[in-house]
């Protein structure tokens, strides 16, 4: 793992250059980004050693392949690593998403290659670009792949090294199982502080209501600052989980709802409870 390859150089490509750089080895990055002022800066900060022009110079010589680009753009950038892709290369991705990703492979090459190896660190910031890569961003964090029986062993234990030398852990599962709990945990908080927002923007006068927020509002705004390009294209990659979620959420909101309106406390301070005792129960501290 000597010559990498990253393609895409925001916060989470070019936070896995920084982490890169940042380990005592011996590793030659090539990177590419669609915007000339990115690769600038990356090559400005030293995250990267060469700049490539195309997708498929940036593969070249490279035996490890990252494709860290927004889940909407996936299959455009994958259909050209498969026709440039140079012998032994192994090629994963970091999308937030997992079925879609492999029904475009599925598409694009007619099966899946034993080279691939779908990824998603769970890690990022609400800031997004070349300017916020972070060393540390996948320190002590998660990441997950999402091997296909067609996968090659060696080529999980490449992806997963690749991970483990920036300091995270790395966990496997399937991709169903992935999206249903990604649909759950990361995306559906993010459209209902979507959701959130766009009520507060239909009042009068929306800037009373930002006036006297406090810390509850604010954490949850935060979400609501997200790329909304981003975040169409995981809902719609994503979209058979998510209304799942969303439905279910959405029945569990119901009830809350009729146990206000019918000022039925005990039932209200069940359900409370048991959301309190849930979370108790996983997170020990904050």
């Amino acid at each position: 793992m000597k010559r990498i390859a990253v393609i895409g150089l925001g916060l989470i490509g070019g936070s896995c250059c920084a982490a890169l750089k940042k380990c005592p080895v011996d590793v030659h990055i090539t990177g590419f980004s669609a915007s000339r002022n990115t690769l600038k800066i990356a090559l400005s900060k030293g995250l990267i050693d060469k700049a490539a022009k195309s997708v498929s110079e940036s593969m070249k010589n490279s035996e490890v392949v990252v494709i860290s680009v927004p889940v909407g753009s996936f299959y455009s950038v994958f259909s050209e690593i498969a026709f440039s892709r140079e012998n032994d290369s192994i090629v994963t991705d970091v999308g937030s998403t997992k079925a879609n990703i492999i029904g475009d492979v599925k598409t694009i090459l007619g099966g899946i290659p034993n080279w691939f190896v779908p990824g998603h660190p769970i890690a990022g910031s609400e800031s997004s670009g070349i300017e916020f890569s972070n060393p540390d961003l996948y320190h002590n964090k998660r990441v997950v792949i999402t091997p296909l029986n067609e996968t090659s062993t060696e080529a999980i234990k490449v992806v997963s090294d690749f991970w483990k030398l920036q300091g995270a852990e790395v966990f496997a599962m399937s991709a169903s199982k992935h999206d249903e709990i990604f649909a759950s945990v990361s995306h559906l908080p993010r459209f209902l502080a979507f959701a959130l927002l766009n009520t507060i923007a239909q009042e009068k006068n929306p800037q009373e209501f930002f006036d006297f927020s406090a810390g509850g509002f604010k954490d949850i705004s935060r979400l609501a600052g997200s790329n909304p390009v981003l975040w169409r294209d995981i809902a719609i990659g994503n979209r058979e989980a998510l209304l799942l979620t969303i439905d279910q959420y959405s029945k569990n909101l119901h009830k809350i709802r009729e146990s206000i309106f019918k000022g039925d406390s005990k039932s209200l301070i069940a359900l409370l409870s048991r959301a309190k005792n849930t979370r108790d129960s996983f997170y020990i501290s904050d």
